[in-house]
């Protein structure tokens, strides 16, 4: 069961950009480590209970590197209102 920490998978396909949830768990394929522990994926957790206030980002073009690694670039955004204006109007 993933945690309710928010976390963006960073990994091939439509999977990148994704967040880590029961969903993504569900459609990953046979062999792949749910914990992305033979690098399979890697994630950025953007909020927590450690976290003063979640890191203010927006998603930004999806790329491929080196023809077989799909990442999703996270822009950094200027403050925390600039993240919840975007976060709760798209």
């Amino acid at each position: 069961m993933p945690s309710k920490i928010p976390v963006i998978v960073s990994w091939s396909g439509e999977f990148a950009g994704r967040e880590y949830d029961e969903v993504l768990l569900r459609e990953l394929p046979t062999g792949v480590d749910p914990c992305g522990e033979h690098g399979e994926f890697h994630t950025f957790v953007y909020d927590g209970p450690v976290f003063q206030w979640p890191i203010a980002f927006t998603h930004g073009e999806c790329v491929l590197h080196d023809n077989r690694f799909r990442f999703c670039e996270l822009i950094p955004m200027e403050d925390e209102h600039a993240y919840l204006a975007a976060s709760t109007h798209g």
